[in-house]
């Protein structure tokens, strides 16, 4: 006859399987998913489809955790799968670094399926093993799998608190050095435009040759003249919505009238307003995707604005209506820099298929050139230099190079990446300088402001624990005059009398 150890009730295996520890562990993994992705949504019961995606994980664990007799294995990879999905939910909700952090969450489960917790079993497999071999060996559980943990959580959820990357920040900080002028404070001289909260910009909007300096609020803009920097006129936009004014917005000045251009970026809108706010047009040839750039320019010199966008299918020149004017096909090209016709060079209009080429037409819509590029070499401007016109690749060194890929010059940027550069002129006719700012990562706090001779030399280098800017405006003679901007601080920086 049968004993109840040979055939034990369906009842008493099902609720001894629900005792076991990954079973506990595997609820844990539920609940934290299911709280915490309801909550983040605002209880938006829409993300209910993707919820059960982001559940497959501890589906899996609850199917698979059966095969194994050692409880071991199961429980470690719930462990790490706990680990991981806290710390990527913890960067995500409690502490997100931009507005893209939430995209974690698209690949987390494929992440914790096939990463954390595969490698938390094999770990469980050596945990278990370690703990029945000997006092010793719980002890070492004991000690080594917390820290382990708090440090998966930590590398994920404040990646910037790791201790390898602390060291590293403070070693770069030591490195760069406090906030000050390294060089140049003998060789430029500074006055002071604006110590108010404002958005500093460019425009040509008097109606005459040459640029001016332009001064924003969220109601209305003052232009100065970059020489005598005496006030150059207003643009009034009180009566629109305080939103609508931002980093994306300029002041152009389109048949006479001066309007604000909303240029893109991320899903910002790209259209052209009346200072009313009453919309001119608006540019947006896929209604699912909206352009990334929508660039006010003169590149063929008539004095007449047009514009430049590029969206997932096309780069093209709009004219000041909005009306295309030519469409070039691309894959995912991003309009990335565009330079005036300057002597025997055309105007360039430079785009980027990420990982793929640079693309570069003339004003007119003709190809001049395409240049091979790879995820780190892939240029993000254009710049007049001694030896001609140059495409800039950034990074902790700046690289300068024609057409051909030929090297013409290199800045390196020791702890930091290149942000942006401008090439000018300070004296019609000179040869151009070139304006550099650097940042380290967001976490060091570093910027730094250089000013590069025609040979090479760093003739202006200023850190800062804030961000900088370089403003060129340019003159009727193709000379410039050079502002760096800062949080409440605006100043002219011009070469002394020798």
């Amino acid at each position: 006859m049968a004993t109840p150890t040979d055939h034990p009730p369906p009842l008493r295996r099902r609720t001894g399987w629900l005792r076991r520890p990954h079973t506990i562990l595997g609820v844990a993994g539920v609940v934290l998913v299911t709280v915490s992705s309801l909550v983040g949504s605002g209880g938006n019961l829409i993300i209910i489809p993707f919820l059960l995606w982001m559940l497959l994980p501890w589906a899996v664990l609850w199917l698979s955790g059966r095969l194994f007799e050692d409880d071991w294995i199961p429980c470690g990879a719930a462990v790490f799968g706990l680990a991981f999905e806290a710390g990527i939910r913890s960067a995500v909700f409690l502490f997100p670094q931009g507005s893209t952090a939430a995209v974690a969450l698209v690949f987390s489960p494929a992440l914790v399926l096939i990463g954390a917790m595969p490698v938390g079993g094999v770990l469980g497999w050596l945990a278990g093993k370690a703990w029945r071999w000997s006092l010793t060996g719980r002890i070492a559980v004991i000690l080594f799998v917390p820290p382990v943990l708090g440090l998966g959580w930590l590398a994920l959820a404040r990646p910037e608190l790791f201790p390898i990357a602390v060291v590293r920040r403070e070693a770069a900080l030591t490195r760069i050095g406090p906030p000050r002028i390294v060089a140049g404070a003998d060789i430029f001289g500074r006055t002071i435009v604006s110590t108010k909260s404002l958005w500093p910009g460019v425009g040509d909007l008097d109606g005459r040759p040459g640029e001016e300096l332009v001064l924003a609020t969220h109601a209305h803009a003052d232009f100065l003249d970059p020489v005598t920097l005496t006030h150059a006129g207003t643009a009034d936009y009180a009566g629109l919505p305080p939103t609508t004014w931002s980093w994306h917005s300029r002041l152009v000045r389109v048949d006479g009238q001066i309007s604000i251009a909303q240029t893109g970026g991320g899903y910002s809108e790209t259209k052209l307003l009346n200072l009313d706010g009453a919309t001119r047009w608006h540019y947006r040839p896929n209604p699912a995707l909206a352009p990334d750039a929508l660039r006010p320019a003169d590149l063929d010199g008539d004095g007449v604005i047009e514009f430049y966008s590029s969206y997932d299918q096309a780069v093209v020149r709009l004219d000041g209506s909005g009306r295309e004017i030519w469409r070039r096909p691309t894959r995912n090209a991003s309009l990335t820099a565009l330079a005036s016709r300057g002597g025997e060079s055309p105007g360039w209009v430079l785009a980027v298929e990420y990982g793929r080429k640079a693309v570069i037409w003339d004003e007119q819509g003709r190809l001049i050139a395409e240049v091979p590029v790879g995820e780190k070499n892939a240029p993000m401007a254009i710049v007049e230099h001694a030896r001609g016109r140059t495409l800039v690749s950034g990074g902790p060194v700046v690289r300068g190079t024609d057409l051909k890929g030929k090297l013409l010059f290199e800045i390196p940027l020791p702890d930091m990446n290149l942000s942006t550069i401008h090439s000018l002129r300070f004296a019609s006719g000179s040869a151009p300088h070139l304006a550099v700012i650097a940042t380290a990562d967001r976490h060091t706090k570093r910027w730094r402001a250089l000013i590069v001779a025609p040979d090479g030399r760093v003739i202006y280098d200023e850190v800062s624990d804030n961000w900088l800017n370089w403003l060129v405006v340019r003159k009727a003679d193709g000379s410039a005059e050079l502002f760096l901007t800062r949080p409440n601080l605006i100043e002219r920086l011009r070469p002394r009398a020798s």
